[in-house]
């Protein structure tokens, strides 16, 4: 009797212990939906980023039945439409960074994707301009809490292991909204698009019922029983004592956090911790728009009407497949290999697509012979570019903005060099259109390539490698 007992006691031990470790190794679903749920949000940013694409030739007509302002528009107000996403989204930046610190990430989130439906709603019949101004003010306004809140969102539920590859979702997600308003802008009106960009934020709310809160806020709002019901979750395991070890460790920097008065703008600057984080992230920001992106994509049309085999139009769908495969590659590989890595390979290899780049055209104004032979060089410089730029430059500055400030000044810190962020891509389109009447294009394209260049340098011998760290680990690293 006691021995079949004892066998008993063991076979329940066996399969107790089994089924730990299956929970341990389950994989964890939750993680990566939640991360899905928020970077549903930044579709539809990018989806209204390009709205005027396909909408100017429809604004511009006289058929009543296309355009729903009732006469073409004029070009004061096509200009004042396009300007006014980018100096909102300035603005929208420090609200929200202080926002997301009192309602909590999701709550926040929530709050953006109502005000983003009701924007979208509105607009669809809206048939004055004034109507316009207002969608393009508020899309910039939440485009900027939805940046900051995503981004701190996703580094927060994330576990060590799996930061890189949740955190470059957002690189995927508004390249998404981009391809999406370039393949749907011109099958449909301009009703239509505006109803379209309804889905995204429509989703997100759906979807947020099965979401949980980040378990960092929870934690520093001393929610203990709800931050670790977060982590069982987000994590997919069960063991009690390995949910107790994180929740120690995220408690004992909430309250390290808390002991402090709530961070602004100036105590980023007042330790070397946060300062040396700024200078980094500021600098990947200034490499990142440095390296001439919006001109890029903004010059695509001239580039291929120059090398005559693809329209601009036909390519930018092109480029941005391209770059979605290039970013999905990127979210894979980011936690295998690093973010230095990829950081290293994509500065590298945009600086050598845009000096050829500038090449071409130096040819094509010197009016070299060889120019008609080399029509493919723009197509394929610009390719490399975007597979470059696709895999590194593009989705790993966010991740490393959120990765590399402290709790308590993650976000005003994200939003600060954000604002940075938004003034490097003003200069940047300010002083092209001037720089390249007077010097030429060629030389424009050469600034961006030595910028890359010298980021590549500021990278190998400046940025620390985040990958598989904790929060605190990296404080540390930064501390000395």
């Amino acid at each position: 009797m006691i021995e079949k007992e004892c066998k008993e006691v063991l076979f329940k031990q066996k399969n107790y212990e089994d089924q730990r470790d299956h929970e341990k190794n389950s994989f964890p679903w939750l993680l990566y939906f939640s991360g899905f749920t928020a970077n549903l949000l930044l579709i539809a940013p990018g989806f209204l980023m390009v709205w005027m694409s396909s909408a100017m030739p429809k604004l511009l007509s006289n058929d009543t039945n296309i355009n729903p302002l009732g006469e073409p528009i004029s070009v004061p107000q096509t200009s004042i439409l396009a300007s006014i996403p980018a100096i909102a989204g300035t603005l929208g930046l420090l609200p929200w960074a202080n926002l997301i610190d009192i309602l909590g990430r999701k709550k926040t989130l929530m709050v953006l994707a109502i005000i983003m439906f009701c924007n979208s709603i509105v607009v669809s019949f809206a048939s004055h301009i004034s109507f316009f101004y207002c969608q393009g003010f508020i899309t910039g306004f939440t485009g900027s809490g939805v940046l900051i809140c995503v981004s701190i969102f996703n580094n927060e539920i994330a576990a060590v292991t799996n930061r890189g590859t949740i955190g470059c979702l957002m690189g995927l997600s508004a390249p998404s909204g981009i391809l999406l308003g370039y393949l749907i802008g011109p099958a449909v009106s301009i009703r239509g698009y505006f109803l379209f960009s309804t889905i995204p934020p429509a989703l997100h709310l759906i979807f947020s019922v099965f979401i949980p809160e980040s378990p960092v806020f929870l934690a520093m709002k001393d929610r203990k029983l709800e931050c670790m019901r977060a982590l069982e979750r987000l994590r997919a395991i069960k063991n009690a004592k390995t949910i107790e070890n994180e929740y120690d460790k995220m408690e004992t920097v909430a309250k390290d956090a808390s002991k402090q008065r709530k961070g602004n703008f100036l105590d980023i600057f007042r330790n070397r911790s946060p300062r040396k984080a700024f200078f980094m992230c500021f600098g990947i920001a200034a490499i990142q728009q440095f390296s001439g992106v919006y001109v890029i994509l903004l010059f695509m049309g001239t580039i291929f009407a120059n090398a005559g085999k693809i329209s601009g139009g036909s390519f930018g769908i092109v480029t941005g497949i391209v770059q979605l495969f290039m970013v999905l590659i990127s979210a894979i590989v980011v936690d295998k290999l690093g973010r230095r890595p990829l950081l290293l390979t994509s500065t590298m290899s945009c600086a050598i697509a845009l000096f050829l780049l500038g090449f071409y055209f130096h040819l094509q104004q010197m009016e070299s012979a060889v120019v008609d032979s080399l029509t493919w060089l723009p197509i394929s410089c610009v390719l490399l570019y975007i597979i470059g730029y696709g895999f590194g430059l593009g989705p790993i500055p966010p991740t490393l903005s959120s990765e590399l400030f402290p709790n308590d000044l993650r976000a005003i810190g994200c939003a600060t060099v954000y604002i940075a962020d938004h003034l490097t891509i003003c200069a940047t389109m300010l002083t092209f259109p001037l720089a390249s009447a007077f010097l030429g294009v060629q030389y424009c394209m050469w600034f961006f390539s030595m910028s890359c260049f010298l980021g590549f340098i500021m990278i190998f011998f400046v940025l620390p490698e985040t990958k598989g760290k904790s929060f605190d680990e990296i404080q540390e690293i930064l501390a000395h």
